[in-house]
């Protein structure tokens, strides 16, 4: 993967998508786990997983297109 932005305030983009990525992975396998469970109680948490992981692989396409602004970019941290 290449560096897709550092900023003079030290955000790295590199290392953001890493971990990311990482984080994606964990939700896909949690969701994995809900949905074999698949009972009323893990309806709402199947939901929510798959909401994050919607939202997690949005900013990750975003970062590789290397597209947006600082602030944007400083705002899709708080996923983190």
């Amino acid at each position: 993967m290449t560096r897709l932005y550092i900023g003079n305030d030290g955000f790295d983009s590199e290392l953001f998508a890493a971990r990311l990525q990482q984080e994606i992975q964990q939700l896909d396998n949690r969701l994995q786990v809900l949905e074999r469970e698949n009972t009323t109680a893990t309806i709402g948490r199947i939901r929510e997983c798959r909401d994050q992981l919607q939202n997690r692989r949005a900013v990750l396409s975003w970062l590789r297109t290397g597209t947006g602004k600082t602030p944007a970019m400083r705002q899709a941290s708080a996923f983190l």
